[in-house]
């Protein structure tokens, strides 16, 4: 994961890419025009405002779109504020999780899946929270299988499928993700209490 937003040397550099584009400077004054954003976007970051930056960044990629450095800084800062929205996502899910704010928790837990591919909690909270709303179960049914995907040998995330299923009326799809849970933890309370609810 890149590092929450780096300051030192960014200056020098937004200000060789300033004046790069000056120099080849042939047309209308779009590029004076993306300079001037490029500016703003130098103190937006200076600033710590990385929304900010990125959206000046944006305007003048749309002026100037063939600069590769310009490319390169946008997406340097666009990976720096995606971090910093993720941690403000998780947060957030998790007190709307604690205050039992279930359909509020289901998009933050979304938004920090979206953010975070590779985090196998994210989507199972997600899916979690999608059931304790009374949500949409297929969409519920889709994190709880991409957490899957990313930790196979969860029986957590075997046993919430489980259920997911029984809520969805498909018992036979929920028994197959039981007996791969207790093959995972035999000795798990809510796999047994599944069962019964099943009648196996």
């Amino acid at each position: 994961m890149p590092a929450p937003t780096v300051k030192i040397g960014h200056k020098t550099a937004l200000r060789d890419l300033t004046r790069s584009l000056k120099q080849t400077a042939v047309l209308t004054g779009g590029v004076d025009r993306a300079a001037h954003h490029i500016e703003n976007a130098r103190v937006a970051e200076a600033d710590g405002d990385l929304a900010a930056a990125a959206t000046a960044l944006r305007m003048a990629i749309a002026l100037d779109s063939n600069s590769a450095e310009l490319q390169q800084h946008y997406q340097r800062v666009n990976s720096h504020l995606r971090v910093q929205l993720l941690d403000i996502h998780r947060d957030q899910a998790k007190y709307e999780e604690d205050n039992n704010l279930w359909a509020a928790a289901s998009i933050s837990w979304a938004k920090v899946a979206e953010a975070a591919p590779d985090d196998p909690l994210a989507p199972r909270r997600a899916a979690k929270a999608i059931m304790a709303a009374g949500g949409d179960l297929r969409k519920a049914r889709d994190f709880a299988l991409r957490s899957l995907e990313l930790a196979p040998d969860s029986p957590e995330t075997r046993v919430l499928l489980a259920r997911i299923y029984i809520g969805a009326g498909m018992d036979a799809s929920a028994a197959k993700e039981l007996d791969e849970a207790a093959k995972l933890d035999p000795g798990h309370e809510m796999v047994k209490n599944l069962r019964k609810q099943l009648g196996g």
